[in-house]
């Protein structure tokens, strides 16, 4: 029997939002900061280049987390597996 992972499937679930979230805003901070600087204030446009950078950190800090919670959930799944074919044999 599998038994359950709730704290990796919590930091798979919320990992992958997050990951949308900084995506999506580290897209904005870029356009802000570049394309479109004439429309936005100077405030703006240094808060939108300090966040880039956050954003990008979040972003990839949220990549390893989500892939270090799939290899540890398919590692369990592949050892309680493995255990389940050498109980039967």
């Amino acid at each position: 029997m599998l038994k359950p992972m709730p704290l990796l499937n919590q930091v798979i679930h919320y990992g992958r939002y997050l990951l949308i979230f900084s995506f999506i805003g580290f897209i904005s901070c870029l356009l802000i900061s570049y394309p479109y600087a004439e429309y936005f204030s100077i405030g703006v446009q240094v808060s939108a280049h300090i966040l880039t950078i956050v954003l990008a950190g979040i972003f990839k800090l949220t990549v390893v987390a989500l892939m270090a919670a799939t290899k540890e959930l398919n590692a369990d799944s592949a050892s309680t597996k493995a255990k389940d074919v050498y109980a039967t044999a």
